[in-house]
């Protein structure tokens, strides 16, 4: 979505994706994948209304956490929310654009946020994800990541589009999120055009990233592997 986008739905995100337990059970992996210790601090690249921020909180009260978010409503939403936190902070930005010096963090953390860089975009975001973790930095990437290499009006990528968000959506409809049954069903025709959605295969982002300078990199599928998401792992090389 774009930024204006994103403000539309701020208000109502948290209670569509409040049943959806695919979505929650990636964050979960991702960030026991992330590792966070204490004393360390994390950047939450397109946090949202906060819930990765709140899971990284929970899991190590210890760790000081930054969330970037480019639409000024979620900005505002998760501010509020973690008004009384000393340990977090927030501001408005984006994965193009991060604003925080070199060598800043310790760990970069982003769930379901860069499928919205645009294609051209994805060197000139790796590289700022490489920039501002330190030598021996993590990231930690999870997002809908599809099989299919094509363009948009390539028959086998559109199917597979089709196809995973469509059985996401009807067992969002079984567990008991008509919600996000209804608000997937909505970004059906936008991930079909490409409009604002522009997920990547893993390999579109691995090769960006290790032309960044990223190291170990890898490709995990979290359990249970449906529904197109992955989390890719990596590492900046030590001094």
């Amino acid at each position: 979505m774009t930024p204006s986008r994103w403000e539309e739905v701020a208000e109502d995100y948290n209670r569509i994706f409040r049943k959806d337990r695919p979505y929650w059970q990636v964050m979960e992996t991702a960030l026991e994948s992330a590792a966070v210790s204490e004393g360390e601090v994390v950047l939450d690249i397109g946090c949202g209304t906060g819930n990765v921020t709140a899971l990284l909180r929970e899991r190590c009260p210890g760790a000081r956490v930054c969330g970037v978010d480019p639409a000024g409503n979620m900005v505002r939403l998760v501010k509020d929310r973690f008004r009384d936190d000393p340990m977090v902070e927030i501001e408005e930005g984006e994965g193009t654009r991060i604003p925080y010096p070199s060598g800043y963090f310790d760990c970069v953390v982003s769930n379901l946020a860069l499928h919205h860089v645009l294609p051209e975009q994805r060197s000139l975001c790796a590289g700022e994800l490489a920039r501002v973790l330190k030598p021996g930095g993590r990231l930690v990437y999870s997002d809908l990541f599809w099989d299919t290499q094509g363009g948009r009006d390539d028959p086998a990528r559109m199917r597979e589009v089709i196809e995973e968000l469509t059985a996401y959506a009807l067992h969002c409809l079984e567990i008991g999120a008509p919600e996000m049954t209804v608000f997937l069903c909505q970004q059906l025709p936008l991930h079909l055009e490409e409009v604002n959605e522009y997920v990547a295969t893993a390999h579109d982002w691995l090769g960006p990233l290790e032309e960044a300078g990223f190291e170990e990199l890898e490709v995990v599928l979290p359990p249970p592997p449906q529904f197109s998401f992955k989390i890719i792992r990596g590492m900046k090389p030590g001094l």
